[in-house]
């Protein structure tokens, strides 16, 4: 499947729809867990099977507070509800490249690499229960190694022209609440959700333009 052609194939407002639906009503709102959660008839649950809330190479969504925006410096905007490709994590922090931030047509190319050039990305998965895929070895090892990020974003540059690297954002762990993996079978939603409410103190559009307009070759 490539992503790039389902974002621009027909229905873009019914998938647009359904993208909140799921990741913003089913999973912040409503809270569904297990198969409930998707509208997938293949629909996968490894988030109830992780021993941690984030693993790198993995989508999630959650909240984060308030209070941690106040304590920002020089900081003009922040996203209440950030959507990130985990890339490391520890005791006191998350960092990940936050997808709200960077427009959904790029999010579709950047997915079409990860899975298309990192291949075979499905066949190369860590499994830590029976029939149970949790991450891409080969992806997770370029992400969490010594300059991994960085020669990642550079390889993201390299083949679609744009540097993402101001989407990358560390979050302190303390302010997050409501973290929500987004499944693998979920993944095709992320290119249509458009969530403008989420950010604070900016327009979420003319942050995606800015990234664009500087970054372009």
């Amino acid at each position: 499947m490539s992503y790039l052609s389902d974002y621009n194939g027909p229905d873009r407002s019914k998938k647009e729809k359904d993208a909140f639906d799921v990741l913003v009503t089913d999973l912040m709102s409503s809270n569904l867990t297990g198969p409930t959660k998707s509208k997938e008839l293949t629909a996968q649950d490894m988030e109830s099977h992780m021993a941690t809330n984030f693993m790198p190479t993995m989508f999630y969504i959650f909240m984060y507070v308030r209070q941690q925006a106040e304590k920002m410096k020089n900081t003009v905007f922040y996203d209440v509800c950030p959507m990130i490709l985990c890339t490391s994590v520890d005791a006191k922090t998350v960092t990940g490249i936050n997808f709200n931030l960077i427009p959904n047509n790029i999010r579709a190319v950047f997915l079409d690499i990860i899975t298309g050039d990192y291949k075979p990305f499905y066949d190369e998965m860590m499994i830590t229960s029976p029939d149970r895929m949790v991450v891409n070895n080969r992806l997770g090892t370029i992400l969490t190694s010594e300059n991994g990020l960085a020669y990642t974003m550079a390889y993201i540059k390299a083949k679609t022209g744009v540097d993402l690297s101001s989407a990358i954002r560390r979050y302190d762990r303390s302010f997050i609440i409501k973290t929500r993996m987004i499944e693998y079978d979920q993944w095709h939603y992320i290119p249509f959700l458009s969530f403008k409410d989420s950010v604070r103190g900016a327009s979420l559009a003319a942050l995606q333009a800015e990234l664009i307009d500087k970054n372009v070759r």
